[in-house]
């Protein structure tokens, strides 16, 4: 009553592309983005499309649940639907709370013997509280005011990142403040530095299973191959520590300062040498040379 339901078609493979040709195109959570996606796809053909404001919700497989906004036209595959409100745009983060109210309920309910699937009728028939309309209007302004907020902070700490890979690119990649260089196998290297295999510094460990339906509280957080995805009551690896996927999204490379948990789509990295938690991080988001 409150919301309406699209349910995403896949259009023909044919009718597809990388080249920017046509609308783009969403799958699934893989071109999600801490607020938006990022889109690698594009079709010619659209079957349905999400609106700019609408709720991305996935309701196919292991990622079944993640959300996401939609900032443009999106056309929408069969693992996505997009939910927008009935009365008014402004009403979305309203919309948004009440699927993550409900959302254990409709992932218990959601049918697949491996993964999850959520029906169009299931998110339709969702049962949600009932407020009325300046009830409603009063949430979406308090949470809309803190997703807002939230997004800003990841902005801020997104360019803080791009500062320090920046730095240490520049330090141990390019080696501009270093005056004294000798040769080897990789090119010149400062004259203090030695050549190792990624094997000698660090070995990557696999993580360990833990489905959403036994995460049981919220004090440690549970890092998937894409990054946060739930938490847990207790912990796997002490931090800080970092995270690599393994499946999925494949090479994504998280750190996480606090104790955590890593499903089994990741990897966890052993150091063998004792230099800085931070130090491993930038090695393998600048690539190893």
């Amino acid at each position: 009553d409150v919301a309406e339901v699209v349910r995403g078609t896949s259009p023909s493979g044919d009718t597809c592309n990388e080249k920017g040709k046509g609308i783009p195109l969403l799958n699934g959570p893989t071109e999600f983005g801490s607020h938006h996606p990022d889109p690698v796809q594009y079709t010619v053909e659209p079957k349905k499309f999400a609106q700019p404001g609408d709720l991305l919700f996935c309701v196919r497989g292991s990622t079944t649940g993640r959300m996401n906004w939609a900032d443009q036209e999106y056309a929408i595959g069969r693992g996505l639907a997009a939910i927008r409100a009935e009365e008014d745009k402004d009403l979305q983060p309203y919309i948004r709370a009440l699927v993550e109210y409900r959302l254990g309920v409709l992932l218990q309910e959601a049918t697949g013997s491996t993964f999850p699937n959520v029906s169009l009728s299931q998110l339709r028939g969702l049962e949600i509280p009932k407020h009325n309309l300046p009830t409603q209007r009063r949430i979406a302004d308090i949470l809309g005011a803190l997703d807002d907020k939230i997004a800003l902070n990841r902005r801020m700490n997104e360019t803080l990142e791009e500062m320090a890979q920046a730095l240490f690119k520049s330090w141990f990649v390019n080696f501009d403040h270093f005056d004294n260089l000798k040769e080897s196998e990789l090119g010149n290297i400062p004259e203090e530095f030695e050549v190792a295999e990624l094997s000698e510094l660090l070995s990557l460990e696999y993580g360990d299973g833990l489905s959403k339906d036994n995460r049981d509280g919220d004090k440690y957080p549970v890092y998937g191959s894409n990054g946060v995805n739930g938490s847990h009551s207790d912990y796997l690896i002490e931090g800080p520590g970092i995270i690599v996927g393994r499946k999925g999204t494949i090479g994504t490379v998280n750190y996480e300062p606090r104790d955590f948990w890593c499903i089994d789509t990741t990897f966890y990295l052993e150091p063998k040498r004792e230099y800085d938690m931070l130090f491993y991080y930038h090695l393998l988001k600048n690539g190893v040379r």
